[in-house]
């Protein structure tokens, strides 16, 4: 398939549905539906498009979907920003809706949330009523929960070798100790008391690599030679 054929952009679409059921992400096919949109500017879907009901419009937008899927698979790399920029001049209110500038707002507030790592923050403002239009898209995005605590614990697993379980609760927002312990052990880590142990890894269990040089007298001799020189 030719990646920025416009005619190709409802395959692409359809794509980005089901990576919406089945909780996988292609960054690269998303990308490129942008993209097809930054080309071909009325391809967009635009909430306008529907004033009957213009909320619900809003929530089936191709893009928001695409941003959505950036920061629950990939929330600490720069996925969301480049998708960002591909929107382009449509971040303008002159080309969308405020509502889905709106929108868009709130998804930029919680990727950097969750860069910054205030996972308890991010949760929270899940829940909160400014977040509250954002409610159908999130639910569009099937396992969304379980996706964005897999990120979340790829990014302790990389900080820590062990964690209380009161503050890895809150950072999966897993109250129920159950859900928690089952959690767990499916990622292969295990409790012990009120810690729960992380698996070594290179991230928290670097290891010093010391470097070492022979330098001969005669690659002295050069150095200082080249030295003089100069």
């Amino acid at each position: 398939m030719e990646r920025y054929d416009p005619t190709q952009v409802q395959v692409l679409e359809d794509y980005l549905t089901e990576q919406c059921n089945r909780g996988f992400y292609d960054p690269l096919a998303n990308f490129a539906t942008l993209k097809l949109y930054q080309f071909n500017p009325d391809l967009v879907p635009l909430a306008a498009e529907n004033p009957s009901n213009p909320i619900e419009a809003i929530h089936d937008s191709i893009t928001i979907k695409i941003l959505l899927l950036s920061i629950v698979h990939r929330p600490f790399e720069s996925d969301f920003n480049l998708c960002l920029s591909l929107c382009g001049d449509r971040m303008s209110s002159l080309l969308t809706p405020q509502a889905t500038l709106n929108l868009i707002d709130l998804l930029s507030k919680l990727s950097r949330t969750l860069q910054a790592r205030q996972f308890v923050k991010f949760w929270e403002s899940l829940r909160s009523e400014e977040y509250e239009p954002l409610a159908a898209v999130v639910e569009s995005i099937g396992q969304f929960g379980d996706l964005v605590r897999r990120a979340i614990g790829r990014s302790v697993a990389s900080c820590f070798r062990s964690i209380d379980h009161a503050r890895l609760a809150a950072y999966l927002d897993l109250k129920d100790p159950a859900l928690l312990q089952d959690w767990v052990a499916a990622h292969g880590w295990s409790s012990n008391g009120n810690k729960v142990a992380i698996p070594d890894n290179s991230d928290n269990c670097p290891v010093t690599v010391v470097i070492r040089e022979n330098t001969t007298i005669d690659d002295l001799q050069q150095f200082i030679a080249k030295s003089v020189v100069c």
